[in-house]
């Protein structure tokens, strides 16, 4: 028992090989004096720690001799650990033979124990996550996280904590990831588990490392290093070895980069950790293909890409082809390049599939991007060089596999009611995250950027969010409407030429790349593509055209601001429309599937030389956008044989924001009213205050020296005058006014928007770019006693509305904007109303100017109800009639407001 205990002291102080030596002692002398469940502990203990020293052939040995003892002694909880340990050894030597987990999962469910089920589970959780099963493994480690916390096993705990970090980082949450390792540990410091120390720090270092921080991130592989040389383990070293690695070869050190990698992969191969051999072979295969060594850089993806066939690690295989791809592309053996992208590809909408939900989907899928361009790039030289068409087609329907993926698959989800026959409790768990984010997010903007409890609750509403997205995955996978939905697939060229397009409209989509980018020129009959600059040089571009396009007062003070302006779109335009493509260009309708920073351009503002004289695209030619090409075959199915509505045009603005508004007669600010439409005043005053903090002049202004914490929500005067004008152009049977107090919530949810052809949204609008959840519409915040009321209407909000509307027109700053993710273009509020049932969005670019604004709807609307154009010729016109005006000549003024979705 002495020696026993040494043992368990020397554990908890991380040294292993200290612990090895005394349950050594503890075996044999538990062998010479014949007491058997003794002596069952001590080889159970010892397999435990030779699995920990990664001696996994010396720790087997010794759990199956202990395995014989429990069962013949009949001690069920000593056979339960001893097999644990043995499924520990199987998982990470990449055994997908689940015989062994069934067995322990069996064995848990029958003790009925809360802690062997978290363990078992764990497990299994970990066996998902090796095949790429995210979605099941986020769940079972979410279960077994439970079952820890109820049990009290903090080092199970800290276990769930990273697995769900893991998981999170692969999603490409790295934020989240970043919280919940550290969370774990310091969950072993509060154990002082020091044996667990390396595995956290190495999984940090990682994370640090995807945010760009390597320095620090260096500091943590050292740190975890060092923690698994005192404690003799060495699986989480490789790790950071690994990870080092790739810092340096970022660095441009390659050198020092291969000095780490060498060492994990001779660890490894001591090890035989197959896995840890696959992804330590691609890191050095990269370094050898900058170096130009392609051989060598194509023999180290072959091993990786045998090793993920043995074991069936997609995420291994996805990588591994990718890598040998790219290696024979360098040595020019195409021939061998196409199979493995497409391969590669097939793989990852493989693991794609696995994760369930938007955001997590979008989020992952915005990570793994580097196949499907380099697919595309392939093949496109692949046509320039022998002129295959087949070659730019299949280009274009690989683009249409990553573009707008998300969305694509929600649209079709739109009119299915996810929600039926899910477990009442998960829906209400979604309702109170719901609350609960808007209520932080609420506190949060209470708070200066500097704040220290702003960055707390920054890190609250990025769990929070984790938290969402889970149910929201949960929700559809207990849906049994979502389990019947089929996949939605991406269009061919024949598709979009037969399904999408006619002689007046023709296609132009674009796909940025790191070397070349390209656009493809689709008509109803044929098919042309144009190589353009890489990447950088694109989005460089426009984003400096974009900047100036929002530079706001600028327009009406910087006498330089126009021409520098038309000399930054005129270079832009060569890049984008190059003289051959324009000389094609010979239909009325432009629909432009864009890409990257190209989302925030408006491609109708950009001169084109079509004729002696250089006047801006949307002179000659109706511009929709699109998120792709397959979306809007997805938006015009849904819409097929819609009834039409009786009613024209129904439009919100002018809403009142401040209890000192003059339009409030009877003011009782000071008085304590208690509860509003089911809202707190805490929670009311919390929802102003989000809205005071989100909008366009959240800026903090100094008032004798003191910092404001809020601003007054400004009143926009001009939308009432854009209102005024809207409705004049129908008949007032016909529209709906709904100004001042009634620009409200309950207007804006109502069913009876569902009876107009046109919904127009005069307000401001919040967006929110890292958490596009948080975004919405300002309605009124007041009452007509200038009691407070709930008046933003949030994007989940808007994507539980049914809105067969032919058109939402968001006329407030930025509402075609969102979090931008790689593949899925931007993520804002145009989406939730697509999904409410809108096949069109006309929304903004930039902060509009408010005369203007009323302005250019006042046109368009004229054109659409008394000339009865589409919304896509009526928004022309209005531009066109704008630009011939002196007073609105500026791009600045007419060319922020776009047309996405249907133009039908």
């Amino acid at each position: 028992q002495l020696f026993v205990e040494q043992g368990r002291e020397s554990f908890r102080q991380g040294n292993l090989p200290g612990a090895v030596r005394n349950a050594e002692i503890a075996k044999s002398i538990a062998a010479k004096i014949d007491d058997k469940l003794r002596l069952a502990q001590a080889l159970t203990t010892l397999g435990n720690l030779y699995r920990l020293l990664g001696k996994d052939e010396t720790a087997v040995a010794r759990l199956h001799l202990a395995a014989t003892l429990h069962d013949a002694l009949g001690n069920k909880q000593g056979s339960f650990f001893t097999l644990l340990n043995i499924v520990m050894i199987e998982i990470s030597q990449n055994s997908y033979d689940e015989t062994n987990l069934q067995r322990l999962l069996a064995m848990a469910a029958e003790s009925k124990k809360d802690d062997w089920t978290a363990t078992a589970l764990s497990q299994l959780g970990t066996m998902q996550f090796l095949k790429g099963n995210y979605a099941l493994a986020m769940e079972t480690h979410r279960k077994s996280l439970t079952l820890y916390e109820r049990t009290g096993a903090t080092e199970g705990v800290a276990f769930a904590l990273h697995a769900i970090g893991i998981l999170q980082r692969v999603y490409g949450n790295y934020e989240n990831a970043l919280e919940y390792f550290e969370k774990s540990q310091a969950l072993n410091e509060v154990l002082k588990r020091k044996d667990l120390y390396s595995r956290n720090l190495s999984s940090i270092g990682a994370v640090l490392e995807l945010l760009g921080n390597h320095a620090l991130a260096l500091e943590y592989h050292q740190k975890s290093i060092s923690a698994g040389e005192v404690s003799g383990s060495k699986f989480w070293t490789i790790f950071s070895l690994n990870g080092m690695g790739e810092i340096y070869r970022a660095q441009g050190n390659f050198a020092e980069a291969l000095v780490r990698l060498e060492k994990a992969l001779k660890l490894s191969e001591e090890l035989e950790y197959r896995d840890r051999i696959a992804y330590v072979c691609l890191s050095i295969g990269e370094i050898k293909y900058l170096q130009r060594d392609y051989l060598k850089a194509v023999e180290l993806a072959e091993r990786a890409l045998a090793i993920a066939r043995q074991t069936g690690s997609r995420d291994i295989q996805w990588k591994a082809l990718t890598a040998a791809g790219k290696a024979y592309y360098a040595l020019n053996q195409r021939q061998k390049v196409e199979p493995l992208l497409e391969e590669a590809t097939n793989t990852l909408e493989l693991l794609r599939s696995t994760v369930i939900g938007e955001a997590l989907r979008s989020s992952y899928f915005a990570s793994v991007q580097q196949p499907y361009e380099l697919y595309i790039d392939v093949l496109m030289q692949q046509h320039k060089l022998d002129e295959n068409k087949n070659a730019a087609a299949l280009a274009l329907q690989i683009n249409e596999r990553r573009l707008a993926r998300s969305l694509l698959e929600t649209l079709s989800e739109a009119h299915t009611d996810i929600r039926k026959g899910v477990d009442a409790q998960l829906l209400e768990r979604e309702r109170s995250l719901q609350r609960q984010l808007n209520a932080i997010a609420a506190q949060r903007m209470r708070m200066r950027m500097t704040d220290e409890k702003a960055l707390t609750l920054n890190k609250e509403i990025n769990a929070l969010t984790a938290d969402y997205q889970r149910i929201e995955s949960e929700i559809r996978q207990s849906s049994p409407s979502y389990a019947a939905l089929t996949q939605p697939r991406s269009l061919t060229v024949k598709q979009i030429q037969n399904d999408l397009l006619d002689a007046d409209t023709v296609l132009l989509e674009y796909s940025l790349g790191k070397e070349r980018s390209y656009v493809w020129l689709i008509t109803s009959t044929s098919l042309n593509s144009f190589e353009l600059p890489g990447r950088s040089q694109i989005e460089t571009s426009a984003r400096r055209v974009a900047n100036l396009l929002n530079a706001g007062e600028r327009w009406a003070t910087d006498s330089q601001i126009n021409s520098k302006f038309d000399e930054e779109a005129a270079k832009l335009s060569r890049t984008l429309l190059p003289a051959a493509l324009v000389s094609q260009l010979r239909a009325k309708r432009l629909l432009i599937v864009s890409d990257g920073a190209l989302q925030y351009l408006p491609f109708g503002v950009l001169p084109i030389a079509k004729t002696p004289t250089t006047l801006p695209l949307i002179a000659h030619y109706e511009i929709v956008t699109l998120p792709s090409a397959s979306t809007l075959a997805v938006l015009r199915q849904e819409n097929l044989n819609r009834p039409p509505v009786a009613k024209s045009v129904a439009v919100i603005a002018d809403p009142v924001f401040e209890d000192t508004d003059e339009r409030i007669k009877n003011k009782m600010v000071d008085a304590v009213r208690g509860e509003t439409q089911g809202q707190t005043q805490e929670t009311l005053k919390n929802t102003r205050l989000i809205l005071q903090r989100a909008l366009v002049f959240e800026a903090e202004t100094k008032t004798k020296g003191m910092t404001r914490e809020s601003l007054p929500i400004k009143r926009l005067p001009f939308t009432r005058i854009e209102a005024e004008g809207i409705l004049a152009a129908a008949p007032p049977s016909l529209t709906l006014k709904a100004t001042d107090f009634r620009a409200n919530r309950e207007t804006a949810t109502s069913v009876e928007l569902a009876s107009y052809r046109y919904l127009h949204l005069a307000t401001h609008g919040i967006l929110n770019a890292e958490h596009p959840e948080l975004s919405g519409i300002v309605l009124s915040l007041v009452d007509e006693q200038g009691k407070p009321v709930d008046g933003f209407l949030r994007l989940h909000d808007i994507y539980n509305l049914n809105l067969p509307a032919d058109l939402v027109v968001l006329s407030a700053c930025q509402t075609g904007l969102g979090k931008e993710i790689r593949g899925e273009g931007l993520v804002g509020l145009t989406r939730g109303f697509m999904y409410a049932g809108t096949p069109r969005v006309i929304a903004s670019l930039w902060k509009v100017d408010d005369a203007a604004t009323a302005e250019l709807m006042k046109r368009f609307y004229s054109s659409m109800l008394k000339d009865n154009l589409r919304p896509a010729a009526a928004l022309r016109r209005a531009k066109l009639e704008m630009w011939k005006q002196k007073r609105w000549q500026a791009p600045f003024y007419w060319g922020a407001f776009e047309l996405q979705g249907e133009w039908r």
